[in-house]
């Protein structure tokens, strides 16, 4: 799609006793963006995001409507719960950030805590819910719904495109350890993709996978 422009970075903190693969999955599409983070306390959580986020591309083309992308999802979430208990992984589980992008709007969709920021006009806007909860302090320390567990509630926002929008989709691996930056509106929209990943990831507040998708409207 010539109207925007993608920049995309994954990878995974250099720690001995976390996990040895990156269990985050991502998926870059002309108009579909989707940005999976594996709950990695369960097995099969790393499966769970790849599946999850290659059935969704190949939806790319037919999803259309915030209630397609909400249906789909529900969809998947249940087929991905019988994929785990039919083999052996009830838990298998991954959290859903998903961006759409047609002509003149946008929709997006998310299950668990991955983030979708909109930066725009020097303002940051939260175009998704946090399911997760969280201490007295405001630390997260555990979720309250992820993709593949019984009856997901999916949270959805739309609205119109604006030239010069940045969507920002990531996991917590770049949230979490971004989240006391004093300017994290400048960081997002200057930093490229892999900047902010390897930024992230030296902080060392929260070793884990970290995976960002920046999406640029050039035109609207």
């Amino acid at each position: 799609m010539e109207m925007i422009k993608v920049e995309y970075f994954s990878d995974s903190s250099a720690v001995p006793h976390l996990h040895l693969e990156n269990e985050d999955s991502y998926s870059v599409t002309d108009d579909l963006f989707i940005v999976a983070d594996g709950v990695g306390s369960y097995e099969g959580s790393k499966d769970a995001s790849r599946y999850a986020v290659n059935y969704l591309s190949k939806m790319a083309k037919e999803i259309q409507s915030k209630e397609q992308l909400v249906e789909e999802i529900i969809k998947l979430s249940e087929e991905i719960k019988s994929i785990g208990i039919i083999s052996g992984r009830p838990l298998m589980s991954t959290t859903i950030s998903v961006l759409k992008i047609s002509t003149e709007k946008y929709i997006t969709a998310n299950v668990g805590d991955s983030p979708i920021v909109l930066l725009r006009s020097g303002k940051l806007y939260k175009l998704y819910i946090d399911d997760s909860e969280r201490s007295s302090t405001g630390n997260r320390f555990a979720l309250e719904q992820a993709f593949g567990w019984n009856h997901v509630i999916v949270h959805s926002f739309e609205g119109k495109l604006e030239k010069g929008d940045l969507f920002i989709i990531c996991t917590d691996g770049v949230s979490d350890n971004l989240s006391d930056e004093y300017d994290l509106y400048s960081i997002l929209r200057e930093l490229d993709a892999q900047t902010i990943v390897r930024l992230a990831l030296n902080k060392g507040i929260k070793p884990d996978d970290a995976t960002i998708i920046k999406v640029y409207v050039t035109m609207a």
